[in-house]
């Protein structure tokens, strides 16, 4: 068997392999590792090609000058290795510390082969063994070839420490890649330790250097493990530097709920940036927080969102948490996973009190629109009252005061007397309804005066029923007053007052037919004064036809009637919340109680004492 033409065929397949994998690394050179990979690469071509060379030299120094290039291509190997494993393991920073001891090796030990007849620290003794089927070179190892294979291995063990060390703290995908990566990086090593110690088995080839023909082996299994596993495409560095980086706080637990890892982003939202965390129960971390872990110590699986109060601050955390499993899919912990949201739900908060504002707004102007409808309405219905109340005594005192003039014109005066009488009713009632809407928009207005006198409330309740007993009388009513001769004295404004009652009596006579109607005066007590008799009631009780409570409630607003017997008395609708406006003027209020066909009572509750102010508020502050 020709061994010769074998071995030169394995070197040129080596060739071919490194050459086409350099090339394949070139391509991909922006992504980490690639260049440290083409380096090795790179060498091994130029280790396998050199020693093609050197074997097809015939003449001693030819052969010596292609092995010094080999050496080139030695270093260049071990140099990549390392480099490779130091990108890989994502020892960035130790990678660009070493980039420059890296270089200037091979260069020293290029000057040294170079320079070795002068000196022969590198080969002892260069001569050509011609004893097999071609001339091969041997030599003895120097002082200068031993520091360089130790240097070469030194290098090596370093980078399969690193990778074994890495590897041990990574899943299985990895773990499995870079487990193919050290197995082809050992084929090298051992076909250098054969070379070395002279341990080749086969007799033929016992001169030659097998480790080029090893890399032939071991490139092949090096570059299935990175590309099959797309080293380049998601590199493991680019794993960690993703966890690393995040904004997001990862933490993994053990089977007994102790920390194994988390990243910096976690120690933070713990307040706690010190590496004493890892291996700490998620119990103890987490002692200040018990109904967290009563909640989730537990669970495997959740989504949740929960809230942290910080001291001086409070987080919203969207937490997530799975299982970890081996490949059995027996669980072995569990990952934790939780992210800040506490600017979404802030704003999600926001856009909640937006929201309610909005209603509010939009509920404002409905309710806007409704009462301006309302007023609208009411304004209609007043003007139709107020022209027909007007029109009446106005149509009244037209047709007197015609026929006034046509008894004259004939000589008739037995009836003028009668006449005049009516046109003055007519005209009183006429000037009653044009002071009730001027008074009231004086109160509207703020501009309503108060004349506060000292006055005898018996008296000023004498005068007020003999005005309106022949209302009373018209409808045959009874009129009782039941008012103490000796209750003294009140400071008010006694023309409202006068007004007020005379409204309300005026009211009961007219919805009260064939009844009774009753004015009671009495002093009373007010919550939290100190004189127990700081108020006066007044109060109008008839037996007429009385309101249900739907009525009641909208009893004191303006230029309403509550019912269909109220438009057919007549009216404004404007008396009672006159009357209401007066007491409230003077920081009194009238109350009502009716029940229908039961009649009604209405109370006037006025301070004995009145401290009104010369000029009353606009009446929206009294409302």
């Amino acid at each position: 068997m020709n061994f010769y033409l074998l071995f030169v065929l394995a070197l040129s397949t080596t060739t071919i392999v490194s050459l086409t994998l350099l090339l394949y690394a070139l391509r991909l050179r922006t992504v980490a590792g690639a260049i440290q990979f083409a380096v090795i690469m790179a060498g091994v071509c130029l280790w396998a090609g050199g020693y093609i060379g050197e074997l097809s030299a015939a003449a001693l120094p030819a052969k010596i000058g292609w092995d010094n290039l080999e050496f080139l291509g030695q270093d260049a190997a071990s140099a990549g290795i390392f480099a490779l494993v130091l990108a890989y393991t994502g020892r960035d920073a130790l990678l660009r510390r070493a980039r420059l001891p890296l270089m200037i090796q091979p260069a020293l030990n290029q000057a040294l082969v170079w320079s070795d007849p002068a000196h022969q620290l590198v080969r002892l003794a260069p001569r050509l063994d011609a004893a097999g089927a071609f001339p091969v070179l041997v030599y003895g190892y120097g002082l200068g070839m031993w520091a360089g294979v130790a240097y070469s291995y030194t290098l090596i063990v370093l980078a399969i420490a690193l990778a074994l060390i890495w590897a041990g703290r990574r899943p299985g995908a990895y773990r499995r890649q870079i487990m193919a990566i050290l197995i082809g990086l050992m084929l090298p090593v051992i076909g250098s330790l054969l070379t070395v110690a002279h341990l080749v088995p086969i007799t033929a080839m016992s001169a030659l250097d097998v480790t080029p023909i090893s890399f032939a082996l071991a490139s092949p299994i090096i570059a299935w493990a990175l590309f099959r596993f797309r080293l380049f495409d998601l590199a493991p560095v680019a794993r960690d530097r993703l966890v690393e980086q995040m904004t997001d706080g990862v933490m993994v637990l053990d089977r007994e709920q102790r920390i194994v890892d988390l990243n910096p982003a976690a120690q933070r939202m713990l307040r706690d940036t010190s590496a004493n965390l890892v291996g700490q129960s998620i119990r103890q971390v987490f002692a200040h927080r018990p109904n967290i872990i009563a909640r989730y110590q537990d669970v495997l699986t959740a989504y949740d969102e929960i809230t942290l109060d910080l001291g001086d601050d409070q987080r919203y955390l969207g937490l997530q948490i799975s299982p970890l499993t081996d490949a059995r899919g027996r669980v072995t912990g569990k990952l934790i996973v939780w992210r800040d949201i506490t600017e979404r739900k802030q704003a999600e908060l926001a856009l909640l009190v937006q929201k309610q504002q909005l209603e509010n707004q939009a509920l404002a102007l409905q309710q806007a629109a409704e009462a301006a409808e309302a007023a609208s309405r009411t304004k209609s219905a007043f003007l139709s009252a107020m022209s027909h109340e007007l029109r009446t005594p106005l149509s009244a005192i037209l047709g007197y005061t015609e026929l006034i003039e046509l008894e004259l014109s004939v000589g008739e005066t037995d009836n003028i007397k009668r006449d005049i009488s009516q046109i003055s009713k007519s005209g009183r009632h006429l000037l009653n309804l044009i002071n009730s809407v001027l008074d009231y928009s004086k109160i509207e207005a703020g501009k309503m005066p108060v004349d506060l006198q000292t006055f005898e409330i018996a008296a000023l309740v004498s005068d007020v029923a003999q005005v309106v007993r022949p209302l009373v009388d018209q409808q045959s009513n009874q009129l009782t007053i039941s008012c103490p001769p000796d209750i003294g004295v009140m400071h008010a404004d006694p023309i409202k007052i006068r007004q007020v009652l005379i409204n309300l009596l005026s009211n009961a006579a007219k919805f009260t037919l064939r009844g009774a109607i009753t004015i009671r005066v009495a002093r009373r007590a007010e919550i939290g004064q100190p004189d127990p008799v700081a108020m006066v009631a007044f109060e109008v009780a008839d037996s007429g036809i009385g309101m249900t409570a739907a009525q009641v409630a909208q009893l004191f607003q303006e230029f309403t009637q509550v019912n269909a017997a109220a438009a057919q008395f007549g009216g404004t609708g404007l008396g009672l919340a006159l009357s209401q406006r007066l007491c409230r003027l003077m920081g009194g209020e009238i109350s009502v109680r009716s029940s229908l066909g039961e009649g009604s009572v209405f109370t006037a509750l006025i301070p004995a004492y009145v401290q009104a102010p010369a000029v009353a508020a606009p009446a929206d502050q009294h409302a």
